[in-house]
């Protein structure tokens, strides 16, 4: 399986931004939007290469503000709970969506994205090289951060009450 990048930005924002921009580090595409499709492609690439998927996952990304101190946020779209134990799964346990349908071989939800990334827009010093060393120290590696969130919509996240053990 692949790890599908949807483009959920509106029409000249986000990724579908058409400021022109000169080449950087490996990135050749020429607009703003297409150089930050072309690092979430590239992050998308690299995690297919550590994980083996035998299903397609589907991560729909949006460029949108979010709060001050947020690089970007993501979760799982859905979450599935499996009622018994099996081979695979326990019973009575929640399971992310991109891992449920990894475990029961096929997606459950044909068509729905499993993982759900913002890219704070407030944000403007990503850097958009496919070296992810940034040229100035103020600079975020945009492919940084898009693993990161990759992988909390893969579960790796807190969805239980510390206090209670309740999930969210």
């Amino acid at each position: 399986g692949s790890v599908i990048i949807v483009n959920e930005d509106s029409l000249d924002e986000g990724l579908n931004d058409q400021t022109p921009v000169s080449p950087i580090d490996g990135n050749n595409a020429t607009t703003l939007g297409g150089q930050r499709l072309a690092v979430l492609q590239l992050a998308a690439d690299f995690i297919e290469s550590v994980f083996d998927f035998n299903v397609e996952i589907r991560v729909g990304v949006t460029f949108d503000p979010d709060d001050l101190g947020i690089l970007g946020s993501a979760g799982p779209e859905d979450w599935d709970y499996s009622y018994s134990n099996n081979y695979l799964t326990y019973s009575d346990t929640w399971y992310p969506q991109a891992l449920s349908n990894q475990l029961f071989g096929y997606d459950r939800e044909p068509g729905n994205n499993d993982i759900s990334i913002n890219i704070n827009s407030s944000v403007t010093d990503y850097y958009l090289g496919f070296d992810s060393l940034p040229t100035y120290s103020y600079q975020y590696s945009l492919f940084g951060v898009v693993l990161h969130e990759i992988i909390h919509g893969l579960g790796f996240l807190e969805i239980s009450d510390s206090s209670t053990g309740d999930f969210q």
